[in-house]
């Protein structure tokens, strides 16, 4: 039947160039943007997952720049532990040097070992990256180094902590105290382990002087042997010097042969542990007073390579004695370089397997959405034919009616 009203050739011929328009804007939008999949109404299944590998892929990229840092840092201590051991090495030639010289020529190596000491010290101090430095503590420092999604769908990460070697030089050995009324006072040792030998004057054989914290801290230990006996008081959170120093009086008081002893105690912050000996009987020390004239010096504590702070070669046991110490110094600057070297390696290959991770995911976020170019374009051409066919194919159908005029000529 023919109808004036209804066409059902350019019906069929406009649905099909719809058709070929809406395949060729897909194409469009495919090749514009390398995607197949470009929102989830294309797959959401394959966009759902890809978007996921997409936040993993950023996470792994995170763990990259945080294993880079770390193995800057490890590479900095590895580094600078190596350049001590060497330099190390070149004390030990100078120890071993000293040993069939003159005490003149010892003063002279003397100096060299200083000097190198100091660069050893320099070194130590300087090996930092980003404000992290792992040869002057025993810290650990921990960096990200991975990034763990389990069946589930639950995440986690992990770390790679790397332990401080402490290969620090420490200050003065000791401090001097200055005492009144001809007593004399020395600390040996370190700030905050030494050992206080207390000598009165001949003068004032009954006074000596005593220095130690005025800053209490709770958990500060203070013992004090005292010949006969030792007297031990643990800090609370409540105490003030004054109160360590009541307590401390009162336990020596309590000691036979003390009776009526004080004691007072001023000066740096040292964890006190005290051996006392006054005049020529130590068991009759009658007052441990503070001098408030007493001053303090005291240095500060080092690393593995403390030793190397003492480290003389001037008088001929000292000189001596050098070169086992400086034996113990080499393999502690070693054990070192070796500690940091392992851990670097660890470093390089979690780094290298996390950007082998990030290639794969990448490979394989591309093979879920993206495009294949070439075929695209082949494809293209060819509905580009269709929509010139269908168009043609359209306006041979509207024309169609026209025909029916003829009927009424």
């Amino acid at each position: 039947m023919t109808s004036i009203n209804t066409n059902p050739a350019a019906m069929v011929a406009l649905e099909t160039l719809r058709g070929i328009n809406k395949s060729l804007n897909t194409l469009n939008d495919q090749i514009s943007t390398g995607k197949v999949i470009n929102t989830a109404k294309d797959n959401s299944a394959l966009w759902s997952i890809s978007k996921t590998m997409g936040a993993d892929l950023a996470s792994f990229k995170t763990v990259s720049e945080s294993l880079g840092l770390a193995s800057a840092t490890v590479g900095v201590g590895r580094n600078a532990a190596e350049r001590i051991t060497d330099l190390l090495v070149e004390i030990k030639a100078k120890v071993t040097q000293a040993q069939d010289k003159t005490e003149a020529d010892r003063t002279k190596i003397q100096a060299d070992i200083t000097a190198l000491r100091s660069q050893i010290t320099d070194i130590v101090d300087s090996a930092q990256v980003n404000g992290v430095n792992i040869i002057n503590n025993t810290n650990n420092v921990s960096y990200l180094s991975s990034f763990n999604r389990a069946s589930d769908g639950s995440v986690a990460t992990g770390s790679i902590t790397v332990t401080g070697v402490d290969l620090s030089v420490g200050t003065a050995d000791n401090a001097i105290v200055d005492g009144v009324l001809g007593t004399g006072v020395t600390i040996a040792g370190f700030a905050d382990t030494g050992a206080i030998n207390t000598t009165a004057g001949t003068t004032q054989s009954t006074l000596a002087t005593l220095t130690a914290s005025t800053v209490v801290t709770e958990g500060d230990n203070y013992e004090l042997n005292v010949g006969v006996g030792t007297v031990d008081y643990q800090a609370t959170a409540t105490d003030t010097a004054e109160d360590i120093l009541r307590e401390l009086g009162l336990l020596v008081d309590g000691l036979a042969g003390l009776s009526g002893s004080t004691v007072v105690l001023n000066g740096s912050n040292y964890e006190l542990r005290t051996d006392i000996a006054v005049g020529t009987n130590s068991n009759s020390i009658d007052t441990v007073v503070r001098s408030a004239e007493a001053t303090s010096t005291g240095g500060t504590a080092g690393g593995s390579l403390d030793a190397l702070r003492n480290l003389s070669v001037i008088n001929t046991g000292d000189a001596a004695s050098a070169l086992s110490t400086i034996e113990d110094l080499i393999t502690a600057a070693t054990d070192a370089a070796a500690s940091f070297g392992s851990a670097q390696k660890r470093v390089e290959l979690q780094t290298d397997w996390v950007m082998s991770l990030i290639d794969s995911l990448e490979l394989g976020n591309s093979a879920l959405i993206d495009a294949d170019i070439t075929a695209a374009s082949a494809k293209l051409q060819a509905l580009q034919v269709q929509q010139q066919l269908g168009i043609q194919s359209l306006s041979i159908a509207n024309n169609a009616p026209t025909s029916i005029l003829a009927l009424f000529q």
